[in-house]
């Protein structure tokens, strides 16, 4: 049975953090998730942008990606990695079901709430997967 893909959203914050901060934060974790193997990782473009920008609007801070739900422990992982850097740091992941789960360094998951996490996630897709055949 083949698995499903999950869409997800991540995005990140920081309190004080400027915008070029929270730039090469998304770009870095961008580059992070590709290196584990996510092949479809992209940054979530604006659906409205100042007349006055040029080129390809994005929303700062938040990355959209495709992947198999055994990727998720490895993705959990390397956020929670993120946010235990600076006790400022947010990062949420939503999933297109509406799941939406936020990890902060003052708020980190156990072994065991990362896989009742991943649980969740696979059983939720599984659902809506079934729900629209």
């Amino acid at each position: 049975m083949e698995s499903r893909k999950l869409d997800l959203i991540i995005t990140i914050d920081e309190a004080d953090a400027d915008e070029h901060i929270i730039d090469d934060l998304t770009e870095t974790l961008r580059q992070d998730l590709l290196e584990m193997g996510i092949e479809d990782v992209h940054r979530v473009h604006s659906p409205t942008s100042p007349a006055h920008t040029k080129g390809d609007p994005f929303t700062i801070g938040a990355l959209a990606l495709v992947t198999l739900p055994a990727f998720l422990p490895k993705i959990i992982e390397c956020l929670t990695n993120l946010t235990s850097r600076s006790e400022n740091r947010k990062v949420k992941i939503k999933t297109s079901a509406g799941v939406e789960i936020e990890f902060t360094s003052k708020k980190p998951l156990s072994n065991s709430e990362v896989l009742d996490l991943v649980r969740k996630l696979s059983l939720i897709k599984g659902e809506s997967a079934k729900g629209s055949d």
